[in-house]
């Protein structure tokens, strides 16, 4: 070996441990999270929830609203399915009866997206019950209807209160309850819609 290759494989050796040492410097200067016990960062999560999220009885009593406002819309729906026939041979209008059920989930799945962009800059509090308020007057405008047609343009009116409670209620429910909550809170929303 020549005297260069002698010389140079020091200075790779001592370049090494230099840039170990700054690494090192740098990883010790900044508090590790794994150092943390789990304990301690669990009690700092769960505190954390509970500035930010309902608990105990408040969250249960915004929960049974919930489902008593999806438990409207689902008794609603199978009204109108129960009711079909009736209205066939009340208004003599067979040929447009599909619209009835029709024009609602037009509405619905056509004005879900509109709701969602609302969301972002009013209050799902309010979109919530406006839209409750909403879905009452298309039921008023469907129970008072003289002809066929009244009646389709009640279930429109119902649809666009039906669209925007929809998405109101699962903005609600992620706003209001814990991650750990939700899939309880969101099964029991299928559940209840499943029953009316």
């Amino acid at each position: 070996m020549s005297e260069k290759e002698k010389e140079s494989k020091p200075e790779i050796a001592s370049a090494t441990e230099a840039e170990a040492t700054r690494v090192n410097s740098r990883a010790s200067a900044r508090p590790a999270e794994e150092d943390l016990p789990y304990e301690r960062s669990a009690a700092v999560e769960e505190e954390d929830e509970s500035k930010y999220y309902l608990s105990g009885a408040r969250l249960w009593l915004v929960h049974v609203g919930i489902l008593l406002s999806v438990f409207l819309v689902a008794l609603d729906q199978s009204i109108v399915s129960t009711a079909l026939p009736k209205l066939a041979s009340e208004f003599n209008a067979l040929e447009q009866l599909t619209w009835v059920v029709s024009t609602y989930f037009l509405t619905q799945a056509g004005l879900m997206l509109f709701f969602g962009q609302v969301l972002t800059f009013i209050s799902s509090k309010w979109i919530f019950l406006i839209c409750i308020v909403i879905f009452e007057i298309g039921s008023l405008i469907c129970a008072v209807a003289p002809n066929i047609h009244v009646l389709i343009f009640g279930r429109a009116i119902q649809g666009v209160g039906g669209s925007g409670g929809y998405v109101s209620i699962l903005t609600v429910i992620a706003q209001i309850a814990p991650l750990k909550l939700r899939p309880i809170l969101l099964g029991s929303f299928g559940a209840v819609f499943g029953i009316g």
